[in-house]
């Protein structure tokens, strides 16, 4: 439980070391470098200094990343070395950052031509892709005669199109009569193919009479068609296209085997990302130093328990190195430090605001509460099992890292909760050992719980969620109280929090001895009574404040009140699971039945398990934030961001 302590470190050495000792600086991952540019600003120190413009190079870093970061979709696509959270990340070292400047030239070539390719094998692909569907609109037509968009002769002319397999075309054209000249409309019609829709026909008319008989047979479905594209016969065209498909085929190997040959720079375009990324933070940190003629000058934080190692380092270059503490008026960044235990919480922290420098860590008391609160929600040991074996899984078998990693271990550390809740309440998988026994094996064993069943004393789940609240906001308020104590502000302490403890300790105490508990009430209103308006002017002022306060009494019953939603989680999830098994055994005892509980069991509980989770999840932070967190913390902290090495595609070697 702690914030780490923090000192505020000045660093001035020669300007020729800048690079060697910020590259040590990097390696050492231990001081969050601060910007000195707004030093820029005053006027008697802007004449001696400068600070360097970076912004070039950082640039033109960011833009091999993007090259090779491009490139890397294409490797995968096309790598015979398959990637997945199973595979362990590649190790980085210090050596590979040194030997990288003499491979990154052919790194960037080989990515760049992997894009190339990738984009030509695509472009070859969409003309594939056009030359099939040219290829299925010309077959029908393939025993066409004529030449694709020329007339037959002065006299005559040719149109082709589909038409619903039961019209009769024919029909339609013997009765089309000229409107010029009033003669009959000379017409020859042929099928040159069919299929179960459609037939496709051949019509020869006289030349100028091909409009008006397509706005004829357009009324029993005639679509003309037509390749305005093309010429020559359509087996020509056919011809052709089998031999350009041939062509590309030819040019979509070479592309695949050149791809093949790229995407062995997969592992070493991974590493690259990383050593330009770091490359980046590397050169972008210059930005925040001011230089002399002859000098260089760093200003940051680093841990306390890390300062004799930045010091170790800084002396080897004969370097002036400061450590000092902060002043009042100084807030430095946030790092936290806590058991292993606690760690996978600090997320639920962060989510909301990190502490402040002078402030509390609320990890210790977030942890533990965290993990009753989940646990009551979910209440079903079934559940609780499969979060906690398939968290232990994840965490032994696959590469995730970072916040994710911590997200995992926070939901299998809640899924024991759920299982010690679960027994308590009687519930596995809902009443799923009930439902199984007496459905496929006629017999009446249950899984009793070890405590009550909330189903059908929900009352007592109420109370219990009202008790752990109280206490809840009791611990909040000894934490505000601690943090009052140790400030020196100990009037504050007893009177502003004291009494409200006071207060409402006494009111549940009433119910097992009324004398103490209204003497505990009686103390504690007095004493905010009295306390409560000593900011108001005259004496009657500062007694009707202090009677005023006591109207925060609705505040804290409205609190207390919120934590009902762990009886309504708790009681959702069992009844829920409950009635996918009772529509599942709805089959009866037979092997549709045994098929239909199996699949209904599976996905009923799948997604109750997912939205039950995402409830008690969502539900028990909130509890933290609004209920907890309202009565002691202060938050507003930045996070320690180290200058140190980052890595998204492999991990640093020891």
């Amino acid at each position: 439980m702690a914030i780490v302590k923090m000192k505020k470190v000045t660093v001035v050495a020669m300007a020729e070391d800048k690079q060697t000792i910020l590259d040590d600086l990097m390696w050492l991952s231990a001081v969050d470098v601060s910007p000195l540019s707004e030093k820029l600003e005053d006027e008697n120190l802007a004449p001696l200094v400068t600070a360097d413009n970076v912004a070039e190079n950082v640039d033109s870093i960011n833009g091999k990343i993007s090259l090779l970061s491009q490139a890397l979709k294409t490797y995968r696509q096309y790598s015979k070395e398959k990637r997945s959270f199973f595979t362990p990340y590649q190790v980085l070292n210090r050596s590979d950052f040194e030997a990288f400047p003499a491979k990154e030239e052919k790194l960037l070539t080989n990515a760049n031509n992997a894009i190339r390719a990738s984009a030509e094998l695509n472009s070859i692909k969409s003309e594939e892709n056009r030359l099939d569907s040219l290829l299925q609109r010309l077959l029908p037509w393939k025993t066409l005669p004529f030449r694709l968009n020329e007339h037959i002769s002065d006299k005559a002319d040719y149109f082709f199109g589909s038409v619903p397999i039961k019209a009769d075309i024919s029909s339609v054209t013997e009765g089309i009569v000229d409107e010029e000249s009033g003669e009959k409309a000379a017409a020859w019609t042929g099928i040159l193919a069919k299929d179960k829709a459609y037939s496709y026909d051949l019509v020869i008319c006289l030349a100028g009479q091909e409009k008006q008989l397509v706005s004829a047979l357009s009324d029993i479905g005639f679509s003309k068609i037509s390749f305005p594209d093309l010429n020559g016969t359509v087996s020509q065209n056919l011809k052709m296209i089998a031999e350009r498909k041939e062509e590309l085929a030819d040019k979509r190997e070479v592309l695949l085997k050149q791809l093949a040959k790229y995407s062995e720079d997969l592992s070493e375009a991974e590493k690259a990302i990383d050593i330009l990324s770091n490359n980046a933070r590397l050169i972008g940190v210059r930005e925040k130093l001011l230089n002399t003629q002859s000098a260089f000058i760093l200003q940051g934080w680093a841990p306390e328990d890390r300062v004799d190692e930045v010091g170790a380092l800084l002396e080897k270059y004969g370097a002036f190195f400061c450590a000092e503490d902060p002043t009042k008026e100084e807030e430095p960044p946030i790092k936290l430090k806590n058991a292993k235990i606690i760690q996978p919480f600090e997320p639920i922290t962060e989510m909301f605001a990190l502490p402040t420098y002078r402030g509390l860590d609320p990890n210790f008391m977030v942890a533990p509460f965290y993990f009753l609160f989940f646990g009551m929600m979910l209440s079903d040991a079934g559940y609780g099992l499969l979060l906690a074996i398939g968290g232990f899984l994840i965490l032994k078998f696959t590469n995730i890292r970072g916040s994710m990693r911590n997200m995992v271990k926070m939901f299998a550390i809640c899924g024991i909760s759920t299982v010690v809740w679960g027994f308590l309440f009687g519930t596995f998988f809902g009443d799923a050992v009930g439902v199984i026994a007496s459905t496929f094996f006629g017999s009446s064993l249950t899984l009793p719980p070890l405590w009550f069943d909330p189903v059908s004393d929900p009352i007592t789940l109420l109370i219990v969620s009202f008790v752990v609240g109280f206490i809840h906001i009791l611990v909040g308020l000894g934490l505000k109280m601690f943090m009052l104590i140790r400030d020196g502000h100990y009037f504050s302490a007893i009177f502003d929090v004291g009494c409200w403890m006071f207060l409402l300790i006494g009111i549940p105490v009433v119910l097992f001895s009324v004398p103490v508990g209204v003497a505990l009430i009686a103390v504690g209103a007095v004493g905010l009574i009295l306390t409560q308006g000593r900011d108001k002017k005259g004496i009657l002022g500062k007694i009707i404040g202090g009677v005023g306060s006591l109207y925060g009494i609705t505040g804290y019953m409205s609190d207390i009140l919120s934590y009902s939603r762990i009886l309504a989680l708790g009681l959702s999830a069992g009844v829920i699971g409950s009635v996918f098994n009772k529509l599942g055994s709805l089959g009866g005892a037979n092997l549709i039945g045994v098929i239909l509980f199996i699949v209904i069991f599976a996905v009923g509980h799948v997604l109750n398990l997912a939205l039950s989770t995402l409830g008690a999840y969502v539900h028990a932070s909130r509890l933290q934030f609004i209920e907890f967190f309202s009565k002691f913390y202060e938050s507003g902290g930045r996070k320690f961001d180290e200058f140190g090495i980052q890595l998204k595609y492999t991990e640093l070697g020891q």
